[in-house]
C-alpha cells in the first residue's frame, strides 16, 4: 500500500534532515514512527502525504478499488487563521468529494455531524474554532480527517494536548479503523505503549539512521534505548485478572 525507498529530505547546502529510509505498508497496517526530537519524523510525514518533495529516493501510495487512494493527514493541531465554525471546519474535510470550488453540500453537514458524535464532542459543533481548548482543537483536526473516508491516513503526534481519556478513545478508534475498515494508518508518537499496543510495524528514527520492522523486532529494550539514549525497560503488571507488559523510563535516583 505504502513503499518508501531510500528517501532523504534536507535543504541545498545542508546536512540532510533525514537520509536513507526505508519501509513497506500493506493495506490495513499501522505504522508507528519513533525517535528523538529533531530526528525528522514530521518531515518524514509530510514526505509521504506529498506536502514535500523528497531529495532523494521515492515514496509511492498504491490504489485502492482501481481508484487514487485517498489520503487524509492530520498535523498537530494549531488555530487556523480564520474564524471558523466547528461543523465548517470539520465539513472542509469532505471538499475532495464535492469538489475544491464548491460549496459544502447537506449530506456533507450531516456526515460531519456523524463524526462529531462519533468522537464525543458533538457539543463542539455550534463553537468557534478558534475558542477551543488545545485537546478539543486537536479532536476537530481528527473529525476533519475521518469525513473525508480516507484510504490512508498520516498523523503527526495525534495524542498531543489529548487528557488520558481522549488519548485511549483516538488510540483505540485508530486501531479499530485499520482492523475493521482496511485503512492504512502512519502515526508519529512518542508514546512506546501506543505503538506497542497497535502497530503491526515500527520505524524509528534518529540523526542520520533508521531501523524498520515488525515491532516485536523494533521494540526491543537494548534498541530503544540506543535509539532514545536513555534506560527504557518493559515492565509485567496484572490488569483485569491478566499479565500486561508497558514500558517504562528508567530515571536515575534523584534523592
Amino acid at each position: 500500500m505504502i513503499t518508501a525507498s531510500r528517501l532523504a529530505f534536507g535543504f541545498k547546502g545542508r546536512e540532510p534532515i533525514f537520509d536513507n529510509v526505508s519501509f513497506e505498508l500493506k493495506r490495513g497496517e499501522i505504522l508507528s514512527v519513533l525517535g528523538p526530537n529533531g530526528a525528522g519524523k514530521t518531515t518524514l510525514l509530510r514526505n509521504i502525504a506529498g506536502l514535500c518533495r523528497p531529495s532523494a529516493g521515492r515514496c509511492e501510495i498504491g490504489r485502492v478499488d482501481n481508484r487514487e487512494a485517498r489520503l487524509a493527514y492530520v498535523p498537530q493541531a494549531k488555530a487556523p487563521h480564520f474564524s471558523y465554525g466547528v461543523l465548517d471546519f470539520v465539513t472542509f474535510g469532505c471538499a475532495r468529494q464535492a469538489g475544491w470550488f464548491a460549496g459544502p453540500r447537506r449530506q456533507d453537514f450531516t456526515r460531519a455531524q456523524a463524526v462529531l458524535h462519533a468522537l464525543e464532542i458533538a457539543p463542539l459543533a455550534q463553537k468557534n474554532i478558534n475558542q477551543i481548548s488545545g485537546g478539543e482543537l486537536q479532536m476537530c483536526y481528527f473529525a476533519k480527517a475521518l469525513v473525508a473516508d480516507p484510504d490512508v491516513m498520516i498523523l503527526d503526534e495525534p495524542e498531543s494536548n489529548l487528557d488520558f481519556y481522549n488519548q485511549a478513545k483516538m488510540i483505540e478508534m485508530l486501531w479499530r479503523l485499520a482492523k475493521e475498515r482496511q485503512m492504512t494508518i502512519v502515526l508519529n508518537t512518542h508514546f512506546l505503549n501506543y505503538a506497542e499496543r497497535i502497530s503491526d510495524k515500527c520505524l524509528l528514527m534518529a540523526k542520520r539512521q533508521s531501523l524498520f520492522g515488525v515491532k516485536s523486532a523494533v521494540l526491543r529494550e537494548d534498541i530503544l534505548e540506543r535509539y532514545f539514549r536513555v534506560p527504557v525497560r518493559k515492565c509485567r503488571y496484572e490488569h483485569q485478572g491478566a499479565s500486561e507488559e508497558t514500558f517504562i523510563i528508567a530515571l536515575r535516583n534523584l534523592a
